[in-house]
């Protein structure tokens, strides 16, 4: 476990209770007039001394008292005057019995001051001279982790599990507070491998045995969870961990976090293999959504199989209305998705991260069905050029042809003209007509729609057909910024072509790259392609609308209209017309990648 980690001071009261084992009494008047008030001081400190050498009973009474006075001036929140005591004994009494302390006095004023390398350095000599026996040995061993943490420094948690079992109660309640604060900042991956590799401490591994199990119990793995639950009852758990325990082992989790709940999943894991693999993704997707810090441990997946099948989603959805879910990711296919439109009837809020077809029902939304912003961005930029008329040439198939008209809309309200329309059959793979058909009408500038599949065979036939030659520019559907276009088309054949994207630059949102990192880290295999994005973001909405609106299923639809800007693994989100939209931003295509044109 060499896992370093930045993480704040917890509560010291530990040391308040062990201070009196330290040494006996307080502090003695010396000439300072800043010096703490007098109290008793003892003859002689039992340990150690600093280094070798001879000293008598009045070297060590003298030791004794500056020591005193330095733990005097720890409590009176002055490290540097201990600091300062500490340097006179290491110069003139290092050899006096009891000396060893010193170091355990720099190791809280180092502590105090921030210091924390220094402040670790000093912990660890103090046990390595004075001894594990040492009564102060424990509160050091604590120390030294939790100076870890708040430095950002290596083997932190190394260090959490070498404060000992048999550490007194003010240290273990300490180690039991630092260790839970852990537990539930950690990063799944991270806390997976500690509960592997870690030491069977008694009451310490417990506490990340219980996290990892509720983590993995929220997310469906229910027997995952019972089998860390029982290794936890099986060493010495702490009373809460025990508590927490007990409960998994009866299918039970304590919520936390900013959202709670109960959040649906609909997939067709038992459906046909692409179907299949599209489930996996998504369910992977969620799954990083549902780790997320402020999310993880407060909403449990409810997983539901429709087996490819309209009736089995029906079901299934039902079950997700009857357990009061937030809301519900899924279904996978346009059927599915749109038998649970029906069964749900705007009862609470669906998105389907790759359907489609988006039923005319409130609440039910998909993220991968045509979306009015891209065209509408479009006709935009057009405008913002100077763009007076546009020939617009486009696929009969439904996507296409609606994007022409919502864009024809756009432009014609902002006072452009269409110049001309042509189009070709869906399915057609020689496009001559619909393109010379434009051509031969002298447009001043074409718009283009297609899939990006037909992008890939139209881009180099653009100058055979004479748009290179055009006076205005030439602009495309959003389909021609995509990653698939520009990583499969030769970039000379889209140089300098107009476009819209949900994201300028590479990846597929402005939370892509952070999104791969978590789910490479989480599963520790590459990732790709967007699916698992989708699956993400259609989680992060249901999560982020709760947040907005409240956490029962009517209070999620409202909150999914609060959403404007939410910035996503595929894109930033916003509500607009009844529906989930992407914000689309002005490009142009050089060199195969995404330039901003407002940039």
């Amino acid at each position: 476990m060499n896992t370093s980690s930045h993480f704040p001071t917890v509560r010291r009261s530990a040391l308040a209770g062990l201070v009196a084992l330290a040494v006996a009494g307080c502090a003695l008047v010396t000439g300072d007039p800043d010096a703490p008030e007098e109290e008793a001081v003892p003859d002689r400190i039992d340990a150690p001394a600093l280094a070798e050498g001879a000293s008598d009973a009045t070297r060590d009474g003298r030791a004794a008292e500056l020591l005193t006075e330095a733990e005097a001036r720890l409590r009176a929140d002055d490290p540097a005057g201990a600091l300062r005591v500490t340097r006179q004994i290491r110069d003139d009494l290092a050899t006096a019995s009891g000396t060893v302390r010193v170091l355990w006095v720099e190791a809280r004023a180092r502590e105090a001051e921030e210091s924390f390398p220094e402040a670790d350095r000093a912990a660890t000599e103090y046990v390595d001279r004075a001894g594990e026996a040492d009564p102060m040995a424990p509160a050091a061993r604590l120390l030294s982790a939790r100076v870890r943490f708040s430095g950002g420094l290596d083997e932190a948690y190394e260090a959490l599990f070498q404060v000992p079992e048999g550490a007194p109660s003010e240290v273990r309640d300490d180690a039991l507070a630092l260790a839970r604060d852990r537990a539930a900042s950690l990063d799944d991956p991270v806390l997976r491998d500690l509960v592997s590799e870690a030491p069977p401490h008694a009451w310490l591994l417990p506490v990340f045995q219980v996290e990892w199990a509720t983590r993995r119990g929220l997310l469906g793995e229910r027997d995952r969870a019972r089998e860390l639950a029982e290794a936890a009852l099986g060493l010495e758990p702490a009373e809460d961990e025990e508590r927490r325990a007990r409960a998994i082992m009866e299918d039970e989790f304590e919520p936390r976090g900013t959202v709670t709940g109960t959040m649906g999943l609909i997939l067709s894991m038992e459906g046909s293999p692409s179907i299949r693999q599209l489930s996996e993704q998504i369910r992977n997707g969620v799954e990083i959504a549902l780790l997320a810090e402020g999310i993880r441990g407060g909403v449990r997946l409810e997983s539901l199989e429709d087996r490819g099948e309209t009736g089995g989603a029906r079901t299934a959805a039902r079950r997700v209305v009857d357990a009061g879910a937030l809301g519900l990711v899924g279904p996978v296919s346009d059927p599915a998705f749109r038998a649970v439109a029906g069964e749900v009837g705007g009862q609470m809020a669906v998105i389907s991260p790759v359907a489609g077809e988006r039923p005319d029902t409130e609440g039910v939304l998909t993220l991968a069905g045509i979306d009015p912003e891209a065209p509408r961005e479009l006709a935009r930029m057009a405008r913002d050029m100077g763009v007076e008329a546009v020939g617009i040439v486009h696929s009969s198939a439904l996507e296409e042809r609606t994007e022409a008209r919502w864009f024809r809309e756009a432009f014609e309200e902002m006072g452009g003209r269409i110049h001309a329309t042509r189009s070709w059959s869906e399915g057609d793979r020689v496009f001559d007509d619909a393109f010379e058909g434009l051509m031969g009408t002298s447009p001043p500038s074409v718009v283009i729609f297609s899939s990006p599949d037909e992008a890939e065979l139209i881009a180099p036939l653009l100058r055979v057909w004479g748009l290179r030659d055009l006076d205005g520019p030439i602009l495309a559907s959003s389909s021609w910024a995509s990653e698939a276009v520009l990583g499969s088309v030769p970039a000379r054949h889209t140089d300098g072509i107009l476009s819209v994207a949900p994201h300028v630059g590479a990846g597929y949102g402005p939370g892509w790259d952070a999104f791969v990192q978590r789910y490479e880290d989480h599963f520790r295999r590459s990732l790709r392609n967007p699916v698992a994005g989708l699956g993400h973001d259609a989680a992060a909405l249901l999560l982020e609308a709760a947040r907005l609106g409240g956490d029962s299923p009517g209070e999620v639809v409202a909150g999914l209209r609060s959403i404007d800007g939410f910035a996503g693994a595929t894109g930033t989100f916003r509500w607009r017309d009844d529906r989930i939209v992407r914000v689309h931003y002005p490009v142009r295509i050089e060199d195969g990648r995404r330039v901003g044109v407002r940039d």
